[in-house]
């Protein structure tokens, strides 16, 4: 089992999930639910399930990965809603996940956690 901390930014995201970005409130919804599923996961297994061998997405529903780029080295991001993401950061050692951010792939280009 892991610990889930999260930051301010991502507090205020996820309580402002819909105006911040644009949805309407199915989307809304959705996104709020896979969220709360995904960290639900996260904290029991510390990772995402893939998918099988036979799927096109080896990386799972989720295409959870790590971010290669500055300054999101070492930082995981998952996909929740299309062009929605999650930045997270795991510290194996502490058991540990740290959710950081919701983001778009623009925002997440600019380095901004905003």
């Amino acid at each position: 089992m892991y610990q889930i901390t999260t930051t301010n930014v991502f507090d205020k995201r996820f309580a402002n999930l819909k105006k911040t970005f644009n949805l309407t409130d199915d989307e809304a919804g959705d996104a709020i639910e896979t969220l709360k599923y995904t960290m639900k996961i996260l904290k029991r297994d510390g990772k995402l399930p893939r998918n099988g061998n036979n799927s096109h997405d080896p990386d799972g529903p989720f295409y959870d990965h790590e971010l290669t780029d500055e300054p999101w080295i070492g930082f995981n991001e998952y996909h929740i809603l299309g062009n929605l993401l999650v930045v997270y950061y795991k510290i194996e050692s502490k058991k540990t996940i740290r959710f950081t951010t919701i983001t778009t792939h623009k925002e997440l280009r600019n380095g901004s956690l905003m």
